[in-house]
């Protein structure tokens, strides 16, 4: 099946206001021409030159198609987020990071080739500030910091190309939200903790630091009957999301089980979920 166009704005350089529909994955195969003048940047030694020739550079607009190049005018939304990561001191050990978590679609080079950029789907587009906010905290942690201007809607990205991008179609969508605030006064380091519940937080945290809890299948079962007991099928997303860094994770099993506990649903509370937290070490302090 043909991958659907992805559509976004593009302009021609960074006075452009108005721009034209492309389709995103054509953008990413690249245009020769200005492969020539990503080289030359990468070439320069001149910091105000090579800031000259980016000029010269067209651009998109990542998250999607716009009226005009402002938050205030998107037309439709992409499902996309860019992350910048500038100033890296190896890029390509970046990249390869990157390559490793499911939720990425696409990873290069920036134009000055001391950065990479990355693409990441979107769960709920129409949140798109409050996802930049979690990956912004999840990427702080591992002490990667993007640049916190690509939150806005509609931040251009500058033409660049890459000769061996990440690339992965059927990258998972990002769904973590960062709890609703007032993103001026925003902390990362406060994600996790603000409007949620201990058990959403140590949900959280097993996410973000990709932690398996269930390699002990009694354990395992203990995590299904306790979320089965408190909150009947609407605990179901919550088993996947702890059980999808076992080694041997499987959707389809692990919603039988699920079923099972739905069946037979033990008198069990959260902190027994939490007790096996502590045994792994994963502990809801930090």
């Amino acid at each position: 099946m043909d991958q659907k166009p992805i559509k976004v704005s593009a302009y021609q350089n960074a006075k452009d206001n108005q721009g034209k529909i492309v389709d995103l994955l054509r953008w990413l195969e690249g245009y020769e021409p200005y492969n020539k003048l990503i080289d030359q940047i990468r070439q320069e030694p001149d910091k105000e030159k090579r800031s000259e020739l980016k000029k010269m550079l067209p651009g998109i607009t990542p998250a999607g198609t716009f009226s005009k190049r402002n938050d205030n005018s998107l037309i439709n939304h992409s499902g996309f987020i860019a992350l910048d990561f500038d100033h890296l001191p190896d890029p390509e050990t970046v990249k390869d990071y990157m390559g490793r978590l499911d939720f990425v679609f696409y990873c290069g080079l920036s134009a000055s080739g001391a950065g990479v950029w990355a693409l990441i789907p979107l769960a709920y587009p129409d949140q798109h500030q409050r996802h930049y906010l979690a990956l912004e905290a999840d990427f702080i942690e591992i002490g990667l910091t993007p640049d916190p201007k690509c939150k806005n809607l509609s931040r251009l990205r500058f033409y660049s190309y890459d000769q061996n991008p990440v690339f992965n179609i059927d990258a998972a969508k990002y769904e973590r939200l960062a709890p609703l605030t007032d993103p001026e006064t925003y902390s990362p380091d406060q994600a996790y903790r603000d409007n949620e519940s201990a058990l959403d937080y140590l949900i959280n945290k097993i996410e973000r630091t990709r932690t398996d809890i269930t390699a002990d299948y009694a354990d395992w079962l203990k995590i299904g009957g306790t979320l089965a007991a408190m909150f009947g099928n609407d605990g179901r997303e919550k088993f996947h999301r702890i059980s999808r860094y076992y080694p041997g994770y499987d959707r389809s099993k692990t919603d039988e089980q699920f079923n099972t506990c739905l069946k037979h649903r033990p008198n069990y509370s959260e902190r027994m979920i939490f007790s096996i937290a502590r045994k792994n070490n994963l502990l809801l302090k930090g």
